[in-house]
């Protein structure tokens, strides 16, 4: 445990001195936004548009405009993990509010969403467990993979891992469409905030389930 702790304190340390470097030289403040993001085969039609839950006011949009532009014939979604007020309903749980903002808002026709309403995902591994499960029920093989810029990188190396620990039969046909990379992330504090909470994940995944199978 004191050896984890330490490991932990020295990886987090590490990169908080990688940000600091990089804002003492203007030219190198877009790289650590850069690396995490990851855009690939986005020209491909595909039979499915896979919304990670998250941030739903930039993700969910997104998504809609890349349905509407007929890039995929439908858009799946899965319910993640309820928390306290969900569970005594005191608010929606984040799947079914996404869902109606998608149809209420952004006017998405219901007949075009697949929403896995009783999965409950805690992490993007068990949302692309979820997902993956449901793509290869109804035979989709080419998946348009959609989230915040931030998180893109990662979702693709974690899905490209569940597709093909599990692989049976086709070979799935993989599109990393995230949302639009920001020139200047760092001037914002949520976004300062994602992309360093990001880089804290990368590291846990890759321990998690790289060095530690």
């Amino acid at each position: 445990m004191k050896l984890w702790a330490a490991l932990c304190t020295s990886l987090i340390t590490g990169i908080l001195c990688l940000f600091l470097a990089f804002f003492l030289v203007p030219t190198t403040r877009p790289l650590p936004a850069q690396w995490l993001y990851s855009e690939e085969n986005i020209s491909q039609q595909s039979d499915v548009i896979l919304l990670f839950m998250g941030d739903a006011a930039d993700r969910a949009p997104y998504a809609a405009k890349a349905l509407e532009e007929g890039k995929a014939n439908f858009l799946m979604l899965a319910e993640t993990e309820s928390d306290l007020f969900s569970e005594v309903g005191l608010k929606e749980s984040e799947g079914r509010l996404v869902y109606r903002y998608l149809t209420e808002i952004l006017h998405v026709p219901a007949q075009k969403i697949i929403f896995l309403s009783k999965t409950k995902s805690s992490s993007t591994i068990e949302e692309s467990q979820n997902l993956l499960a449901e793509v290869r029920a109804r035979k989709f093989y080419r998946l348009r993979l959609i989230t915040s810029w931030y998180h893109s990188s990662r979702t693709l190396w974690i899905f490209r891992r569940m597709a093909k620990d599990g692989a049976q039969g086709k070979e799935l046909d993989l599109a990393s469409d995230p949302t639009p990379l920001p020139n200047r992330w760092y001037a914002r504090e949520s976004q300062f905030l994602a992309v360093f909470n990001e880089y804290l994940k990368w590291v846990y995944y890759y321990i998690r389930y790289e060095l530690l199978r």
